[in-house]
């Protein structure tokens, strides 16, 4: 509490670049703000909570700080995982002893019904106690924590967060309804009203108005009236919604300006898939299959203008050739598997022609590396990432980026720029996610491992 206290003071007099460098720029900064931002996480502060940490992390990597230090500040991350909070939560009761109702309430909280609880919830959201009924909702979440929580809870709470203008939460919540019942009606309608109010508010969702149509695309597909509610009408006015059954039904329709497209069938083989307006592409069922023998290139507009596109619930297979953003272009990603880009030798850079081999000359791999002078000797075709953004921005969210061709994501060049969250990435064969010549990277919430090179890869 101290912590934050000195934190929020700290922030107010943060006007003027000497303010930032001699209140920032210390270890001592870096622990306060850290030790704010997991308080203001327990307490549902979730936005400044994270504003905190985004402070700690940029003070700790201006700052020569430790190792353990930096183990210390990326121990825990906010918003703090429900396993996170009951823990914390837990040791607080235990180490004030003079808080014996704490524990009592607890414990008693323990034996409460999570249903129970979520009808009191909605009892209170039907006279608009918005912030109480989230409380119920969240207790009966924490008591379910570890087994299946019920959707319905992170519905309510995220509709609740929605009518309190916590439209990041109300988003937050809706993705967790959609990651345990990827058919949620509820989940996707709070999804596309959530992204809608973002995508007007914050800077950082400017880009994911294509996001919001194909969540409100699939609130539809699941329940038609949904077209005719007032709030649907509001934010999606000219919602334009098409169905392709067929590869070629795909093709045709990616020329038509600003249309949400959902793909009904598992499988769509495609020769290429080039993009030049602005389009939705959703796959009704988790991980369709979209197989471009020869790639898929965001190209924008023929005339040069930019186009946005997003890409839903889709699987790019290793068999798919690279993804490309160029032209400044913007892709969003939500959902996704990507395995694709063209593949190298297994076991690239050290090739000698074995099993796995892709050198179809009459130059064999290790031919190749004996003719070539110099220290670093290396043998074998180097596979190509499967996500590339060479002119443009990529957004991709809770994707698996797995078992790519070559490196996961590459962003490469002057105005390339890619934003990776709550993504996993691994078994690539290559780096993970790689930045280089000028290109710039975001990566938060990640769980990158077992990468045959690096997790993480930042080149000149």
């Amino acid at each position: 509490r101290h912590a934050c206290a000195v934190w929020r003071n700290r922030t107010a007099k943060l006007n003027t670049k000497e303010a930032v460098s001699r209140l920032m720029l210390t270890e001592e900064a870096a622990a306060v703000g850290h030790e704010a931002s997991i308080y203001l996480s327990l307490n549902k502060q979730h936005t400044e909570a994270s504003k905190a940490q985004t402070q700690t992390l940029e003070c700790a990597a201006n700052t020569d700080v430790t190792d353990t230090f930096m183990e210390y500040i990326t121990s825990l991350h906010v918003p703090l995982k429900e396993e996170d909070q009951k823990t914390l939560n837990s040791e607080m009761a235990n180490k004030d002893s003079g808080h014996e109702d704490v524990k009592e309430h607890r414990s008693n909280l323990e034996k409460e019904d999570p249903e129970s609880l979520r009808q009191r919830g909605n009892d209170l959201f039907k006279i608009k106690q918005y912030t109480e009924a989230i409380s119920y909702y969240s207790k009966a979440i924490n008591i379910m924590s570890g087994n299946k929580v019920d959707e319905r809870l992170y519905s309510n709470r995220s509709l609740c967060y929605w009518k309190l203008n916590e439209y990041k939460l109300s988003l937050d919540d809706a993705d967790k309804c959609i990651e345990i019942n990827s058919m949620s009606l509820k989940g996707y309608c709070r999804r596309a009203f959530a992204l809608a109010e973002l995508v007007q508010k914050d800077p950082t969702y400017c880009h994911y108005s294509g996001a919001a149509k194909a969540a409100a695309a699939l609130t539809i597909h699941h329940e038609p009236t949904w077209r005719s509610h007032s709030l649907m009408k509001k934010y999606f006015p000219n919602l334009n919604i098409k169905e392709a059954s067929s590869a070629t039904e795909l093709m045709q329709l990616c020329i038509e300006q600003d249309s949400t497209i959902l793909l009904k069938n598992s499988d769509y083989e495609l020769d290429c898939l080039v993009i030049m307006a602005n389009v939705q592409i959703v796959g009704l069922k988790r991980y369709t299959n979209v197989n471009c023998k020869r790639g898929i290139a965001i190209l924008g507009h023929r005339f040069g203008r930019p186009v946005d596109c997003h890409f839903e619930n889709l699987h790019f297979p290793p068999t798919c050739r690279d993804l490309i953003v160029r032209n400044g272009s913007i892709t969003t990603l939500y959902r996704c598997q990507a395995s694709n880009g063209e593949r190298g030798c297994e076991d690239f850079p050290n090739c000698q022609g074995g099993p796995g081999c892709k050198n179809k000359t009459i130059v064999s791999c290790a031919e190749r590396a004996e003719a070539r002078p110099g220290y670093r000797k290396s043998s074998g075709l180097v596979g190509h990432a499967g996500l590339q953004v060479e002119a443009g921005t990529l957004y991709a969210d809770q994707c698996s980026i797995i078992y790519c061709g070559g490196g996961g994501l590459l962003v490469g060049g002057d105005g390339a720029h890619a934003v990776v969250t709550n993504c996993e990435v691994m078994m690539n064969s290559q780096a993970g996610l790689e930045v280089r010549n000028g290109g710039t990277l975001k990566a938060t919430g990640n769980n990158i491992h077992n990468n045959k090179h690096h997790g993480i890869l930042i080149g000149p």
